[in-house]
């Protein structure tokens, strides 16, 4: 994917949002996601819900900066997700910007609550005040129409007919989430409590309780986390004059940075090599909590890469557990 498709994605979504089908669309699915979440007990509270959402969604997409997530990036990141501790918090340091755009080249894959495998091709962040007053980001997630691998798009797309899909655009939303600066970043495996499981009775979408799906946010924060690791290079992609002046006049913010798997042997950790060894053995990657600030009172998140290490002239032992970063 280049920088000009990205950016396309990105106005096409902020296009979208602006048609009538598409806003009635938002209305029925955020209905359904406030009430099985419990944040509104009155009709009135529901009115207008996706006439407000898109609105707001438009304005974040013209300020928001665009992030491409290279392919290569999609295994270490399932890897670094896997090895978060359910303690970490998110906080704005997580975020490289208060407003966000961030497309995938390989999407983002989960189980949901339904046992269907969802794809999230597109990432949506902005930083806000949540249902309570409470500050913190929202994070809204989308998957492309056209992803046959999409179960839940595919299952969506066969009850609306294709003709309509097309009409809101190549993205559309699969979930939406308010997170708390503070707030734990939660297991991978999340069983439905029986509460949630009533809210979902009570928006006529019965789901039995101990019913267990993957956490959409895991991989969303290990993403953002990686950008800020050794293991990774961030850099502006080029972008055309051409491309420039007509997302300027389109109000979309005409720069892309990209995140990719660093080439260079600056990336090495000690120990570390690219090389393919026939001898020693590897060492995982995984997250350390790095003391940091005034007294060392702060606490970074830092992850340590894949390596290997051993004494030259020793065979290379690998297990079928280790994660394997070769160029």
């Amino acid at each position: 994917m280049r920088a000009a498709q990205v950016l396309d994605y990105q106005k096409a979504l902020r296009d979208g949002l602006r048609t009538g089908f598409y806003r009635t669309y938002l209305d029925g699915f955020l209905k359904s996601v406030t009430i099985k979440s419990g944040t509104v007990s009155r009709q009135q509270d529901l009115d207008h819900l996706g006439d407000e959402w898109a609105d707001t969604e438009i304005r974040t997409l013209e300020a928001a900066c665009a992030f491409h997530v290279d392919r290569e990036m999609a295994p270490l990141i399932r890897h670094a997700a896997a090895g978060l501790d359910e303690d970490f918090t998110w906080s704005k340091e997580v975020f490289p910007s208060d407003r966000g755009f961030m497309m995938f080249d390989e999407p983002l894959t989960l189980r949901e609550v339904r046992q269907r495998t969802m794809r999230t091709a597109a990432v949506v962040w902005r930083w806000g005040s949540g249902p309570y007053g409470q500050a913190g980001v929202w994070l809204s997630m989308y998957s492309k129409w056209d992803d046959a691998l999409d179960e839940v798009a595919v299952e969506i797309r066969e009850r609306l007919g294709d003709s309509r899909c097309q009409s809101l655009g190549p993205l559309h939303i699969n979930h939406v989430q308010f997170v708390p600066w503070g707030h734990n970043l939660g297991p991978a495996n999340v069983a439905m409590d029986p509460s949630v499981a009533a809210a979902y009775a009570v928006a006529g979408d019965p789901v039995a309780a101990g019913t267990q799906s993957d956490n959409p946010l895991r991989d969303i924060y290990a993403t953002l986390a990686l950008m800020g690791q050794t293991v990774t290079t961030i850099s502006d992609e080029d972008i055309t004059p051409p491309v420039a002046r007509r997302m300027g006049k389109k109000r979309i913010p005409p720069r892309v940075v990209v995140i990719r798997l660093r080439r260079s042997a600056g990336s090495r950790q000690p120990g570390e090599t690219m090389v393919e060894w026939a001898h020693r053995w590897v060492v995982r990657g995984h997250w350390r909590k790095q003391p940091c600030g005034p007294n060392y009172s702060e606490i970074k998140v830092i992850y340590i890469a894949p390596f290997i290490k051993g004494p030259e002239g020793k065979p290379l032992i690998i297990s079928e557990k280790v994660y394997d970063l070769r160029r």
